[in-house]
């Protein structure tokens, strides 16, 4: 009886990696929901853009739900980051495309992510499964004998 529950001590281990997996995996997917939510943030502010005029009053966002009162002074290109803390001028339909291709860049990753929590979760499973089956045994033998 001792292989077996040895076997069922790694099994243990075994299933407390893909749990430590799973919570890396949810937490990954938080992140890149909330920069995904930014970023349609983004895309939708551009396209309102378009029926904006030169000198129309606008709320400029400062952060923690904050907006100071601005003006539309260029509604023809727009600062946009692009990484590692740098940003460029843009004209907004360009902005508008990089901001596309990184909103399906993101939901790539973002699928990724969920096949590998589905992968994850189907082996958390059939462990959980064949533990029990292991348990059972040992409780058999244990009234055997």
């Amino acid at each position: 009886m001792e292989p077996q529950r040895e076997e069922l001590q790694r099994m243990y281990f075994e299933a407390e990696n893909y749990k430590r997996q799973l919570e890396g995996i949810s937490a990954q997917i938080q992140v890149l929901e909330a920069a995904m939510a930014e970023t349609e943030a983004a895309i939708n502010a551009l396209d309102s853009l378009r029926e904006a005029k030169k000198g129309d009053e606008i709320l400029v966002p400062i952060g923690s739900g904050s907006f100071i009162k601005g003006e539309i002074k260029d509604k023809e290109s727009v600062i946009i980051g692009i990484g590692a803390g740098i940003s460029v001028e843009k004209k907004v339909g360009d902005a508008k495309k990089i901001l596309d291709k990184r909103q399906k860049d993101m939901q790539g990753a973002m699928e990724k992510m969920r096949n590998g929590a589905t992968q994850a979760n189907k082996k958390l499973m059939e462990l959980n499964s064949k533990s029990e089956a292991i348990i059972r045994e040992i409780q058999a033998g244990e009234q055997k004998g």
